[in-house]
């Protein structure tokens, strides 16, 4: 089960979660774009399915995007697609791999918990960046859930942005 909303705000201080309909309000242009577009997919449901995505309608932010699998025993996440702007940020490609084969990566694993287990978006801004070799400081991140027929949560979205400041 994963930890209650204000419990990640706490752990995640000094950066800033945004659930559900704080997103809007809270959001970068690109992330904005991704979010509508989620938004507009899910057809009275909770979220979409990844069917009802496509490539073509988010190629503005593609290179910022990565699509991971969700594993529900135990939870894991398995990064199927990694754009090619994330890559750059972070020094390597993690496609094919679990996130928890990296450092540095248990809030994560917290944080997509939460969007898993509560089929609704989460946003956190100016997140310490631990992991990356490159300059960066920090870096927001954007998490959508995407379910199967079942209508449980099946991969996750994310389109990320990376600071120096």
């Amino acid at each position: 089960m994963s930890d209650d909303l204000e419990t990640l705000r706490a752990m995640s201080d000094p950066a800033k979660l945004y659930a559900g309909d704080e997103i809007p309000e809270n959001s970068w242009p690109e992330a904005t774009i991704l979010y509508d577009i989620w938004d507009s997919k899910r057809g009275g449901r909770p979220a979409p399915s990844r069917a009802d995505l496509s490539p073509f309608d988010m190629k503005k932010v593609l290179p910022l995007i990565t699509l991971s699998d969700v594993e529900w025993e135990p939870f894991r996440l398995k990064s199927r697609l990694v754009g090619t702007g994330f890559v750059e940020a972070i020094g390597f490609d993690p496609t094919g791999h679990y996130t928890d084969e990296f450092e540095h990566t248990e809030m994560l694993h917290r944080r997509s918990r939460w969007v898993a287990d509560h089929c609704m978006p989460l946003m956190t801004r100016g997140l310490p960046l631990l992991w990356s070799p490159k300059d960066f400081k920090c870096y927001d991140t954007l998490c959508l859930p995407l379910i199967g027929e079942d209508g449980r949560v099946n991969m996750l979205l994310f389109i990320n942005r990376f600071h120096v400041e």
